[in-house]
């Protein structure tokens, strides 16, 4: 069983759009398309946060940084 804190981390949409920098309108689209769970208790939208968490680490990419297209060791 999972532990009881982690189950019970319920974030709003105003939370999670504070903490993501997104729109409503982003948030709704995310929830739409199935890429974020969510719970509906009457008007409020309600969102896991370990299902958050899980989505930002699924999606992390690390770019190499380049010295703007210019080699070391070449003189222009």
């Amino acid at each position: 069983m999972k532990n009881s804190t982690q189950a019970s981390q319920w974030m709003d949409s105003q939370d999670v759009m504070n903490m993501l920098h997104i729109s409503a309108r982003t948030l709704r689209t995310l929830r739409e398309n199935g890429t974020l769970g969510f719970s509906r208790i009457g008007n409020k939208v309600y969102f896991r946060l370990s299902e958050i968490e899980e989505l930002l680490e699924n999606n992390y990419v690390m770019y190499k940084l380049k010295a703007l297209g210019k080699d070391k060791g070449t003189s222009a």
